[in-house]
């Protein structure tokens, strides 16, 4: 970390239109709102806000400000932003709220939200770190305060490096950071600056630092032998000086540190810039004076599944699939027809994160039944996101036994829900945390007790569970954000303030909306923690779809996302709607071939933008159309014949006899050209479609059904052929 002037830079405009104004209003406002609803409802509930946030993070002079700003660097570790990951926009107050003596504050620093001077480049290692962390000392600043008055009132201890000066705090020792200053300390812990990745970028830059400099020292031996000019080495000296001084140089902290303590310690520099008074040493803004260093070890705060591996797994073959590091897509849809194993391997993942005493309660799976023919054993490996490597290995045996590395539970939360999700009808008080995925009759919290206890002995966690309620409810407007949950005689009831007289009790709701409501508030009371924001975890579901209206199948995957940020989830459906809001590299297809079951990964596309039809028809469902049963088998029939090498007289009048049946179902175009174009495309249809994602990019078929249908057209244009 170095320290960065970002008064060169004025305020994009974006943040003088009237929609940010106005945002920025209705933050005021909202903070001025009644203080029990403040309590229920986080700042991003405001209508608009997540848009024009949205937009300003991607504005084009917004992110070319910050990428010249921090000289295409993440402002907290220096790394090279297209090296490391694409890069994020990342608020230094974070906007999400803070924890401050162990309990979870929501509103803090929402209104620095469109603060320009808050906003920082920053790479995905140091902003999953960061998260929401920004501990201070004594108090913080009021709401609503200035962003100038904030700095002034609280003793923060995260290093701004647009406002502190990072030297001061933070030394190196070779790659790894060490900390001068309690601030120092906290806030290498914050970021992880000594996570191994990041301390192996830096060796492989001191690595060229260091080798420069024995270069130097060669050459100033060899001047003092004579066999070499005064101007070689003081050129030799500004080559290495430019580098250090340019602030694009990665790892300038870094590499200021270690060349400080190089240069000032080799007897043969010093003699000959003394000699030669070349004032190099006043470079440095540190003095030579030996620093009190304080070791800080790395800890990953924050894992999540990055590879599965399974083997010899009955009834699917052998894959390998690795998902997404990013954050914000950690998610993973399976796929797949009914008895493909979508189930199975949820089970099977849930039973190697849980370890050898959950595995015990998972009756419904013994080891022997889940090894493939003919095998001795199998085995599902999990390698995690985080530093350093963590993996973990369970091998199911045909013997009946387990082994392997996976003995111990998982150090995160782990969930599993199966597609039967029932409320507890009594005071359900032991928590199973994924026996409902391995026994339906395990039922889901008592919703309505929790609630009603929470809100009488923890004020705090009843709120962040009534936050949980809010963010997936589907209000319309700024008006029915405005309600209250509370316990009336028992009951849980909507209260709307601007009606004081409309309530609506929660046991009144659809079993749709009960049914989701019951699952997330579940999910929370089991991650433990005040706020969704601070859950962390791995959750486990099946069949995410059941009791959903298409409208919020559409919705639901989008909204998990925002209220779980954190939180890996691994599920499975057979809806395509359910597919809105993932991106490619969250979904993976089980498909039926031959004698089993393969996977489908890497070849799927991206399903973002694509109609439910399209989806139904594409690589992800496999269906080979939307149309009524009896005309799709028409087409099957029609296939299987085009498919033929040879065909019968009786196979061949067949064949015009469906094309005769189709044309009249309009499905074989109204023209010549239109007619010839789809007896391609049919014939194309016929020969692939058996084939798997892999085997049809290994064709040529596609390129081959171009070519005829482009030299149709032509002929089409050039008047060939009649319409």
């Amino acid at each position: 970390m170095i320290y960065v002037d970002r008064g060169q830079f004025a305020e994009p405009e974006i943040f003088k239109t009237n929609k940010v104004e106005t945002i920025r209003k209705k933050i005021q406002l909202f903070y001025k709102s009644n203080p029990e609803i403040l309590e229920q409802k986080p700042v991003s509930a405001i209508p608009e806000l997540k848009e024009v946030q949205h937009n300003i993070y991607k504005d084009n002079e917004v992110k070319n400000a910050l990428s010249e700003l921090f000289h295409g660097k993440c402002a907290y570790c220096e790394s090279r932003i297209y090296q490391v990951s694409s890069g994020d926009i990342s608020e230094f107050r974070p906007k999400n709220g803070v924890v401050e003596k162990g309990k979870y504050n929501h509103l803090y620093y929402g209104w620095l939200s469109f603060e320009w001077q808050n906003l920082y480049l920053c790479c995905e290692g140091c902003n999953r770190a960061k998260n929401n962390l920004f501990p201070v000392d004594g108090k913080r600043a009021p709401y609503l305060s200035s962003l100038e008055q904030t700095r002034k009132l609280e003793s923060y201890l995260l290093i701004d490096p647009c406002f502190d000066n990072p030297q001061e705090h933070i030394s190196f020792n070779g790659p790894r950071a060490m900390a001068l200053t309690h601030r120092g300390e906290e806030t290498i812990k914050i970021l992880e600056l000594n996570r191994p990745g990041l301390v192996e970028m830096r060796s492989q830059d001191l690595a060229y630092l260091e080798k420069s400099i024995f270069r130097l020292v060669l050459r100033i031996k060899a001047f003092n032998k004579g066999i070499m000019e005064l101007a070689e080495i003081k050129e030799e000296f500004d080559q290495i000086l430019t580098m250090l001084k340019s602030p694009n140089t990665p790892y300038r902290g870094c590499q200021l540190a270690f060349a400080k303590n190089i240069l000032f310690e080799n007897k043969v520099i010093l003699d000959f810039t003394n000699e030669h008074k070349i004032g190099w040493d006043n470079f440095f803004t540190s003095s030579q004076q030996e620093e009190k260093k304080i070791t800080v070890k790395h800890e990953s705060k924050y894992r999540t599944i990055n590879k599965i591996i399974v083997k010899n797994l009955k009834g699917l073959k052998d894959f390998e699939v690795e998902l997404n590091e990013n954050e914000e897509k950690n998610w993973l849809m399976i796929l797949g027809e009914n008895a493909t194993g979508k189930s199975t391997l949820l089970k099977l993942i849930a039973m190697n994160l849980v370890g050898k005493k959950g595995r015990k309660k998972s009756y419904s799976i013994t080891a022997e039944s889940l090894v493939d023919y003919g095998k001795t054993s199998g085995s599902i490996r999990l390698v995690f996101t985080g530093e350093p490597l963590y993996e973990r290995e369970l091998i199911f045996n045909s013997d009946g036994s387990w082994s392997g590395s996976a003995d111990k539970p998982f150090p995160m939360e782990v969930l599993g829900y199966g597609p039967v999700r029932l409320p507890s009808n009594i005071k359900f008080s032991r928590i199973q945390k994924v026996r409902n995925l391995f026994d339906h009759f395990t039922p889901l919290i008592n919703m309505n007790e929790w609630l009603i206890q929470c809100y009488h002995e923890d004020r705090e966690l009843f709120s962040g569970a009534v936050r949980c309620i809010r963010s997936m409810a589907p209000l319309q407007n700024q008006k029915d954000n405005d309600f209250l949950l509370i316990p009336v005689e028992m009951h849980l009831v909507f209260q709307n303030l601007h009606r004081t007289d409309d309530e609506i009790s929660f046991d009144s709701l659809s079993s749709g909306y009960r049914s989701i409501f019951t699952l997330v508030i579940d999910i929370f009371h089991k991650m433990g923690q005040p706020d969704s924001n601070l859950a962390r975890g791995i959750v486990l579901l099946d069949e995410i779809d059941v009791h959903l209206h298409p409208r919020w199948k559409m919705s639901i995957v989008s909204q998990l996302k925002e209220l779980f940020k954190h939180v890996q989830f691994i599920t499975t459906t057979h809806d395509p709607l359910c597919l809105r809001g993932l991106n490619k590299g969250e979904i993976m297809v089980l498909e039926r071939k031959g004698d089993g079951v393969q996977v489908q990964f890497d070849e799927l596309p991206s399903p973002e933008g694509l109609r439910t039809d399209q989806l139904l028809t594409s690589e992800f469902f496999g269906l080979s159309s939307t149309m009524d049963k009896d005309t799709e088998q028409l087409f099957l029939e029609y296939y299987a014949l085009l498919a033929k090498r040879k065909r019968s007289v009786d196979e061949n009048n067949r064949v015009k006899d469906i094309k005769s049946q189709l044309k009249g179902l309009k499905y074989m175009g109204t023209g010549r050209r239109e007619q010839l174009m789809y007896e391609v495309i049919d014939e194309y249809l016929a020969n692939t479609q058996h084939l798997s994602v892999t085997e049809l990019k290994e064709k040529s078929l596609k390129q081959k059904v171009f070519t005829r249908i482009t030299e149709i057209w032509k002929n089409s244009v050039a008047g060939d052929l009649d319409d």
